[in-house]
């Protein structure tokens, strides 16, 4: 493949996933995908653009000019052209009554609307005003049903935001960790990241030490790491939109037996849930057998969190939450799966990285939990 057909394969995928949202429609119908700064991932899915701040509206039309984008400023119109090719962009703000006029004047009798439930209360009062006979429904299925499958330049995606996080992880690991602090660390992870290609963050990166580490969402301090120390640390980076949740644990010094132990336990406890992730298996069926393994060697109080999550265009947002997901996996969904325990003030371990579900079972997108390494 040429690079220019490389380039334009992304853009005829994201115009077949605008396709399937339309080719239902009938003449008087129409969809509206809304995607607000730091949460357009729908948005992201069927353009390629998302606003680096405030609102934006892509209006899809059954026939004619079948796509239109309105951007929240026209200092961001340049862009949005770049990122959404195949898609109308006006030289205008995008105001709620710009959408609802063209709205009126496509003839649209019924605008099924994604995510309709967070449609900003103006774009409503502009609807009512510039075209009150217009039904908003919410689109069903929604978008996030398409996003559940990845494709193969998702996963490429995927797989590359994965090995640039990893370089936040081999940061850490690199020197003497005693008398360092948390702070310290994460720094030199985001660092890393940053330098090996992140082009963001999906939150600061959190390295936790001792009884820091004792709860599932903790914040990084500035603690100085004591030898035999558990740290953890919890990176996530976001890359061309796709994003990583990866946690790993290491020991201030060479582990205890116990701390060994324990490693292991989550290690087992994640090759419980490869084990049981293939096409077809309800997708709670990986909680129970990360759970089930805790729990058999005497830890079960300790857990008492979701065993993982979807990952895509969100990370701990995407579907599905796999706890409480009875549907079934399929092919090409991604997920996170962490195995922790957390004993409070006593501090705590996890791991976590992220798979995909093949034909026939699972392959791994970041890699398995690595051996426990002493910093």
């Amino acid at each position: 493949m040429t690079d220019a057909a490389r380039e334009d394969a992304p853009v005829a995928e994201i115009a077949a996933r605008r396709d399937a949202l339309t080719g239902r429609l009938a003449a008087d119908e129409a969809v509206l995908v809304y995607g607000l700064s730091g949460h357009a991932a729908d948005l992201l899915y069927v353009s390629g653009y998302a606003p680096v701040f405030g609102a934006a509206y892509l209006l899809l039309l059954p026939s004619g000019p079948r796509a239109r984008l309105w951007v929240p400023f026209n200092w961001d119109v340049a862009r949005a052209r770049r990122a959404a090719r195949g898609v109308d962009v006006p030289a205008a703000d995008g105001t709620g009554a710009e959408v609802c006029r063209a709205v009126a004047a496509a003839g649209v009798r019924r605008l099924h609307a994604g995510p309709a439930e967070t449609l900003p209360v103006a774009f409503t009062e502009a609807q009512r005003a510039a075209a009150p006979g217009i039904e908003i429904r919410p689109l069903a299925p929604g978008i996030d049903v398409l996003r559940r499958r990845k494709s193969a330049a998702e996963i490429a995606l995927l797989r590359e935001a994965c090995r640039i996080t990893d370089a936040g992880f081999t940061a850490i690991a690199a020197g003497p960790a005693a008398g360092r602090r948390e702070i310290d660390l994460a720094a030199e992870a985001e660092f890393a990241m940053r330098t090996a290609g992140a082009e963001a963050f999906g939150w600061p990166a959190v390295v936790v030490s001792g009884p820091n580490g004792g709860i599932p969402v903790a914040f990084t301090g500035t603690r100085a790491l004591e030898r035999g120390d558990i740290v953890t640390a919890d990176l996530g980076v976001v890359y061309r939109g796709y994003r990583t949740d990866l946690t790993r644990s290491f020991v201030v010094g060479p582990p205890s037996q116990a701390q060994q132990r324990l490693y292991d336990l989550l290690r087992r406890a994640f090759a419980a849930a490869v084990a049981a992730a293939r096409p077809g298996i309800p997708v709670r069926r990986l909680h129970e057998a990360v759970a089930g393994a805790i729990a058999g060697a005497g830890y079960g109080g300790a857990f008492g969190v979701r065993a993982g999550h979807g990952i895509g265009l969100e990370s701990s947002q995407e579907w599905p939450d796999v706890e409480t997901e009875t549907g079934a996996l399929e092919p090409g969904m991604t997920l996170c799966l962490e195995p922790g325990v957390y004993f409070g003030e006593r501090g705590g371990m996890r791991v976590e990285e992220e798979i995909l579900i093949t034909e026939t079972g699972c392959e791994p997108l970041s890699g398995e939990p690595p051996a426990l390494r002493a910093i």
